[in-house]
């Protein structure tokens, strides 16, 4: 039997639109002590200063970030999720991926 389970992402119906949790911004930080206050100041930046940001804050919903320790830097990658329209994704792609 086929298993049409995608992992890592999740489906929900939000306003009437298909909306799909997708990573939509990386980044590594260093080895620091109060990793919610520099991340949470990093996203913010993100949102406000870069096109890609803003594009993601405009149309994503529930954001979620997810650390996992990179051990040959002793540092952080922090991996950034939300739920995004998959109409707003295919946007996103099309005019942001290279």
């Amino acid at each position: 039997m086929a298993n049409n389970i995608k992992y890592n992402q999740q489906y929900h119906m939000i306003d009437g639109e298909l909306h799909t949790r997708r990573t939509v911004h990386t980044f590594s930080m260093g080895d620091i002590e109060e990793l919610d206050l520099y991340v949470g100041s990093a996203v913010h930046e993100w949102f406000e200063n870069d096109e890609k940001g803003q594009f993601i804050k405009k149309y994503g919903k529930d954001f979620v970030y997810h650390s996992m320790i990179e051990a040959h830097t002793f540092g952080h990658k922090i991996a950034i999720t939300a739920m995004v329209p998959d109409r707003q994704w295919t946007i996103f792609q099309l005019k942001y991926s290279c």
